[in-house]
């Protein structure tokens, strides 16, 4: 087997070398074989609740938790019941690939987030995008950074949107692209521009145009910046399935790599260590609860137990009541506690 490391022809200055893609000849057939050493290594879990549960009950109605996310023994809220409402996706079986999309993008900014907080404390801190005229409560459309033609603004937080001034349009501004997410961190004295992007599905980008789309844009705002590129997907869509053991790139992330390669771009794979219908039970236990709040019939797959004054219904995606409905002792019927 010969090795080559990729870190020894390109001079990146980069804190996250070990999680480069490593290139290889696997078995003298295949020269282009990159393999990925090392995941982010968390191992998060996700927890599912009902507007009922324990946990919602002294919170407004639309604080109400319907996803949190458990990474180092710390919970973090994934989505709530203002989502719910708030969402521009249909909650029913066509909105369902949406729903997951949504989702991919929720649970790797926080798993990247939780990354780059803990990653080499002793050189490594994420900083701050926004300066002193943020305002949280009125954070979409706040204007990031912009220089000459390029303006980085809040579309609907914390998605980012990268426009170019045309002088056409409503505005005079053109969309480039949205982010998924985007970091500051900084090393040592150098500054590191984290871009995030996530795929629940099938990887499909435009490779040959996503550093001139992409990065020839974001360098005009952050000149002073080296620049990573964070890809999140699903393992049947990273790695090739039949040497699972090596974690050898498919052809759409070695091309991502290749091609950012040119440009001295890194490029990080990490995988989401969800069970494969993961997300699919999330996006249905989303579904079910939004029917609930607007009173619309909801299948659940699961068990029921039936006592004197109460029906408690379980999902199998979670040991907690999913609905408890109690009895009325004066007139026998059954009612939705709260």
């Amino acid at each position: 087997m010969n090795t080559e490391s990729d870190t020894k022809k390109v001079a990146w200055d980069s804190p996250f070398l070990k999680f480069f893609p490593f290139h290889w000849e696997f078995h003298g057939k295949n020269k282009n074989a990159y393999s990925i050493t090392q995941n982010h290594h968390f191992r998060p879990r996700v927890n599912y609740h009902h507007i009922n549960h324990p946990i919602n009950k002294e919170l407004p109605f639309t604080e109400k938790k319907l996803l949190t996310y458990t990474i180092d023994q710390l919970n973090y809220d994934i989505y709530t019941v203002a989502d719910l409402l708030d969402a521009a996706y249909p909650f029913n079986k066509e909105g369902i690939s949406n729903i997951r999309g949504d989702l991919a993008e929720r649970v790797s900014r926080r798993i990247m987030k939780r990354f780059l907080q803990t990653y080499d404390q002793g050189y490594g801190k994420l900083g701050g995008l926004f300066n002193n005229e943020f305002n949280p409560k009125e954070r979409e459309g706040f204007i990031v950074a912009n220089a000459e033609d390029i303006v980085l603004k809040i579309g609907k937080y914390p998605n980012m949107i990268l426009l170019k001034k045309t002088g056409s349009g409503k505005w005079g501004y053109q969309h480039i692209t949205d982010l998924d997410g985007i970091f500051d961190y900084r090393y040592g004295n150098k500054r590191h521009i984290i871009i995030l992007e996530s795929k629940a599905g099938k990887i499909d980008l435009d490779i040959p145009n996503l550093y001139s789309h992409l990065f020839v844009p974001l360098k005009k705002l952050f000149t002073d910046a080296d620049f990573t590129y964070v890809l999140f997907s699903e393992q049947k869509h990273l790695f090739i399935p039949k040497f699972k053991q090596y974690r050898i790139l498919q052809s759409t992330p070695t091309k991502i790599h290749t091609e950012l390669k040119k440009h001295n771009i890194p490029t990080l794979f990490f995988d989401f260590t969800e069970k494969e219908d993961e997300f699919y039970n999330m996006s249905r236990h989303l579904v079910a609860t939004y029917k609930i709040i607007h009173s619309k019939s909801v299948n659940l797959k699961g068990s029921a137990k039936i006592s004197n004054n109460k029906i408690t219904f379980t999902t199998e995606s979670s040991s907690m009541p999913y609905l408890e409905l109690k009895k009325n002792p004066k007139t026998g019927e059954y009612k939705l506690s709260s």
